[in-house]
């Protein structure tokens, strides 16, 4: 017999254990001066990402892939306590034909 496969929860799945932490979050997220934070340190870290001095042609590239980054963890910070929505399941048979 074999043993069940036990799966650690993600930290995503971890922090949403907690609703205070997720209406905690929620409340942030929807703040203008954490908004405006958020916005102004990436404009920032651009800013310094920009100065840096190339000395080889793979640094423009780097560069780049640091802002995708950036991006990608500002996109999971603003929604790591939302919950992807399932779409709704539409039954076969529903639409009328003979319209």
């Amino acid at each position: 017999m074999s043993t069940p496969l036990i799966t650690n929860p993600t930290p995503k799945a971890r922090f949403m254990e907690l609703a205070v932490w997720c209406q905690k979050h929620r409340a942030l997220m929807q703040s203008e001066d954490f908004q405006r934070s958020l916005d102004y340190a990436l404009l920032e870290y651009q800013r310094q990402l920009a100065q840096t001095a190339v000395t080889n042609t793979l640094e423009p590239t780097a560069c780049h892939f640091k802002i995708v980054g950036a991006l990608e963890f500002m996109q999971t910070l603003r929604n790591l306590a939302e919950s992807p929505m399932r779409p709704e399941v539409v039954r076969d048979g529903n639409l009328d034909h003979r319209a």
